[in-house]
C-alpha cells in the first residue's frame, strides 16, 4: 500500500491538543504541498504568539531571544498559511495576480509622487489613503479565507486531509451480517418454472452459547473507540455517525 501524503491525517497521526498540532506544523515546516486544516493553523498560530511573547520577557536575552525565535517560525508560518489557503480555495493563482496587481500599483502610486513632489497634499493624501485600503482589503480576505472550513471534496492541491481517516475508519462490513443478507436474497428469489413449491417451515437458528472475547480482541476495540471518541470530540465525526460507529464496533464483537 502506498504511503500517504504527510499532510494527510490518519488514526495514527491525529493530533488530540493544541500542542500536538503546533508540532505536526513545525514537522512540515517546509512542506508547501498539500493542504492544512483550520484546527492545525489556527493551533500553530496560538503557539507561536504565545511563545514569541513570552521569550520577549526572558531575563538578559528577552528581545533577541523572541526575534530569533520569531525568525525560526517564520518559514513554517509561511508553510502552514500557504496549505491552509490551497485547502479553503480552488486555486490560490487568483490571489497571486492580485499582489502583483497591487505591488505594480503601489510602485505606481509611489512613482507619481516622486516625479510630483509639488503635488497638491490633498492628491497625495487621498493617493495613500487609495493605496492602504487596496492593501487592507486584499489582507481582509485573505484572513477570510484562512477562517473558511476546508472543502470536502479534492482540488488541485490533493484530497481533503481528513480523507485517509474516513477510509480508515469506514470498517469492513459484519460478515454475518452479509452472509444472512445473502441468504435471505435467495430465499426471496421466485424459481422461474410454473411449479408452486410447498411453503416450508421457518428455520429457527440454533442457539450458540456465548463464548469469551479475546483479551487482545477487547483491547484494539477499546482503543478503536476512545479514537471515535477523540474525532467525536474535535469535530470530525457526528453525533450520528459516532453513534454509528460505536453500534457497528460492538456488533462486530
Amino acid at each position: 500500500m502506498p504511503k500517504p501524503h504527510p499532510t494527510l491525517l490518519t488514526l495514527e497521526t491525529l493530533p488530540h491538543n493544541g500542542w500536538q498540532w503546533f508540532l505536526r506544523a513545525l514537522r512540515l515546516g517546509t512542506t508547501f504541498e498539500g493542504r492544512a486544516t483550520r484546527q492545525e493553523y489556527g493551533w500553530f498560530i496560538f503557539w507561536m504568539v504565545l511563545l514569541v511573547a513570552g521569550a520577549w520577557f526572558v531575563p538578559f536575552v528577552g528581545h533577541g531571544a523572541s526575534v530569533v525565535l520569531g525568525l525560526c517560525l517564520a518559514v513554517p508560518l509561511l508553510a502552514v498559511t500557504t496549505r491552509r489557503l490551497q485547502d479553503a480555495i480552488p486555486t490560490t493563482r487568483p490571489l497571486v495576480i492580485k499582489v502583483y496587481v497591487l505591488c505594480l500599483f503601489t510602485l505606481g502610486m509611489e512613482g507619481f509622487i516622486y516625479c510630483y513632489p509639488n503635488a497638491d497634499v490633498h492628491v497625495t493624501a487621498a493617493i495613500l489613503v487609495i493605496v492602504v485600503v487596496c492593501w487592507a482589503a486584499y489582507f481582509l480576505s485573505i484572513l477570510y479565507y484562512l477562517l473558511c472550513p476546508s472543502q470536502p471534496d479534492p482540488n488541485p492541491y490533493g484530497p481533503n486531509p481528513y480523507a485517509a481517516l474516513e477510509l480508515e475508519s469506514g470498517g469492513a462490513e459484519n460478515p454475518a451480517a452479509s452472509t444472512g443478507a445473502a441468504q435471505n436474497e435467495g430465499q426471496n428469489e421466485s424459481p422461474s418454472s410454473g411449479v408452486q413449491e410447498p411453503a416450508q417451515a421457518p428455520l429457527q437458528a440454533p442457539t450458540v452459547e456465548p463464548q469469551p472475547r479475546d483479551a487482545q480482541q477487547e483491547l484494539a476495540s477499546l482503543a478503536l473507540l476512545q479514537q471515535y471518541a477523540a474525532l467525536h470530540a474535535q469535530g470530525v465525526l457526528t453525533d450520528a455517525e459516532f453513534e454509528r460507529k460505536k453500534a457497528e464496533l460492538l456488533q462486530g464483537n
